[in-house]
């Protein structure tokens, strides 16, 4: 049994605000699959908080306030130590202020035709192979729904995100800088032996240890992540068994999610290092660091020229280096 089966169903009082300008109003939170799930008094359903994205926004006394987005606009405070110690059981706390934005969600069943034109595509197609576009097949709310599910798992093994502000912060405008037209949420924990992860849903993991690094490494390696395709690894990971399963029924089990997680830790390939290097020059980051950062871990280096680098600022880099102090 995993820390999130043990709190399903679980339920407590909270005040929530769905923005600054809305005052707090008394809901009911419960635990759902991966998420909190929102409602008034009457039983009526006022939103999904996905559990891996939730962060703490600060602490009052008995009370709690967590958030869902990195300005804090909507905010959920709740003072039951039970559901308080359960949030963060399953999530370690969050990983506090400065994260990427993240939607509010809810399922959303696969429409007839879409689960035909997968069906028809699985037919078509070479064994090893779902679907010319995995995205059709995994769409954005389920592949966030995904990717949380496989964070909490890695949590669980792993050991908490890092939690620091002014680190989580600096990891969005690094996010921003690398990828301005979709921003991916960056989260730092232990990973063992792998520098860098990308989950469904836009997220990208990147090693504790690199938080020691140049800050130019640790972009390198979130570029790399970024560079990957985590909904066509976690269809080919899960195998066919396992996604007709999801197309029939909207859901992955827990051993077709393991796989998917482990394929995620895989460890950075030749191809990926140079289209890192490529992006960290396209973001007008100096490369150099990066490229010595492979050729250490037996990748060819191959670093671009950037003409004119625009230098990470320094309140930056001391918070990247920080973000996983004690």
């Amino acid at each position: 049994m995993t820390a999130l089966d043990r709190y399903v169903r679980l339920e407590a009082t909270g005040l929530w605000s769905e923005s600054r300008e809305a005052g707090p109003r008394e809901v009911i939170v419960s635990f759902g699959n991966a998420t909190l799930m929102l409602k008034d008094l009457a039983d009526a359903p006022l939103g999904h908080w996905a559990l891996a994205g939730v962060t703490v926004l600060g602490r009052d006394g008995d009370g709690t306030t967590y958030a869902m987005s990195a300005d804090g606009g909507e905010t959920l405070e709740i003072r039951d130590p039970e559901m308080i110690a359960a949030i963060a059981t399953v999530t370690r706390a969050g990983a506090g202020p400065g994260s990427a934005p993240r939607r509010r969600r809810r399922r959303l069943p696969l429409t007839p035709l879409l689960v035909v034109a997968a069906l028809a595509a699985i037919a078509w197609a070479a064994p090893r192979t779902l679907h010319p576009d995995p995205a059709l097949l995994v769409p954005p709310d389920r592949a966030a729904e995904i990717g949380d599910r496989m964070l909490i798992t890695l949590v669980e093994r792993h050991g908490a995100p890092c939690d620091d502000a002014a680190g989580n912060a600096a990891l969005a405008r690094l996010a921003e800088r690398l990828a301005p037209e979709a921003p991916p949420r960056i989260r730092v924990l232990p990973l063992g032996d792998t520098p860098a992860a990308a989950l469904p849903g836009g997220t990208v993991l990147l090693d504790a240890s690199l938080a020691a690094a140049p800050a130019e490494v640790l972009a390198g390696w979130a570029a790399l992540a970024l560079g990957r395709d985590p909904a066509a690894s976690l269809l080919a990971a899960a195998g066919p068994v396992a996604d007709l399963r999801y197309l029939a029924t909207g859901r992955f089990d827990e051993p077709a999610l393991a796989r998917a997680t482990a394929a995620a830790l895989a460890p950075p390939q030749a191809p990926e290092a140079a289209a890192a290097l490529a992006r960290l020059a396209a973001a007008r980051l100096d490369p150099a660091p990066f490229a010595a950062a492979l050729a250490a871990a037996g990748l060819p280096p191959g670093a671009p020229a950037v003409a004119e680098p625009a230098p990470i600022a320094e309140r930056d880099r001391v918070a990247l280096r920080a973000i996983c102090a004690p």
